[in-house]
């Protein structure tokens, strides 16, 4: 199925997605995709949101520059992005909600210069070239290959020896497929859980700073990560730690979080098992406040390179 679909772009010379697009699903009025489908953001995620490019759309969104350029009617330092992107914080409504709309009706509509529809237009790859004659000579590159055709050659013997030809050159063939040409190339290869992940903890980390500015007394970080871990299925920290006996009298003890607080409910836990979860709560919880960090520096890169039109990239961790 995947090499009958290859054959009939190429036929047609429609333009392709290195990556899967976001498609609008059965149940947002559309159909749902031939190929085999990425591997989901989350559980029940809709086909319009299974694909990096909605998530570059989102990460857009969450830059204060572009917004303010938005404001700006597409003046500023970011007009060159504008001119592309165009505004991406349009409020739309219709008959599948907000949500969807907001999306969707920016990526099907028309690129002021292309003409055509803007998600293909930005993300696109350019239509499939074919064999042709040439009466000049070509300077080869890393896309193009030049040979001779001897024409006085049998069709199935040239044939052959084509594909022997590119046999030959099978490294810089996958390299020249995997090649994105792309207005705006993807810039790694997208793990759409991980960006998932990302934007939910980045877009709570900004409400929660916010709440915080209005407490007298500053909740710790880790609240929020137990918050977290119940809306995210790819976020989660070891609750155990192991206290070594620095006297090298007894062998270390492995002591979990969870189980501690279990049995401190239960009215379990001695007076040294209680120093034991003190010390414990404090490196999970260290731990947890760590890890919410760790996302929302990841989403501040995203953000900061979208600005460049570069996505997913991040320097660090």
């Amino acid at each position: 199925m995947e090499e009958q679909l290859e054959t009939k772009r190429y036929k047609e010379g429609r333009r392709f997605f290195i990556y899967a697009p976001p498609l609008r699903g059965n149940a947002f009025g559309g159909r749902e995709s031939k190929r085999t489908p990425p591997n989901a953001p989350y559980t029940g995620a809709p086909s319009w949101k299974t694909s990096v490019y909605y998530y570059w759309w989102e990460f857009l969104r969450r830059s204060e520059a572009y917004k303010k350029c938005c404001k700006n009617g597409g003046k500023g330092k970011l007009s060159k992005l504008y001119a592309d992107f165009g505004d991406v914080f349009v409020e739309r409504d219709g008959k599948y909600g907000t949500e969807f709309h907001n999306f969707w009706d920016w990526w099907i509509s028309e690129h002021p210069v292309s003409k055509q529809n803007r998600g293909q237009t930005l993300f696109g790859e350019p239509p499939a070239r074919r064999l042709a004659e040439t009466v000049s000579s070509i300077a080869p590159n890393d896309d193009t290959l030049v040979i001779e055709v001897p024409l006085e050659l049998r069709t199935a013997f040239l044939v052959d020896q084509f594909r022997k030809v590119l046999q030959e050159h099978d490294k810089r063939h996958k390299t020249a497929q995997a090649k994105s040409r792309a207005l705006y190339p993807v810039h790694t290869k997208p793990v759409l859980s991980a960006l998932h992940t990302a934007l939910v903890v980045y877009d709570a980390k900004q409400r929660w700073d916010e709440r915080n500015k209005k407490l007298y007394k500053k909740q710790p970080l880790w609240i929020l990560f137990d918050e977290l871990k119940e809306q995210l299925e790819y976020f989660y920290v070891s609750e155990e730690h192991v206290i070594k006996d620095e006297a090298g009298e007894n062998a270390d003890v492995k002591f979990s979080l969870p189980k501690m607080l279990k049995q401190k409910a239960e009215s379990k836990l001695d007076y040294y098992d209680e120093i034991y979860l003190s010390e414990v709560k404090k490196v999970v919880n260290a731990r947890k406040a760590n890890a919410v960090l760790r996302q929302e520096r990841i989403a501040k890169q995203y953000i900061k390179n979208v600005e460049n039109g570069e996505f997913p990239k991040k320097n660090s961790r």
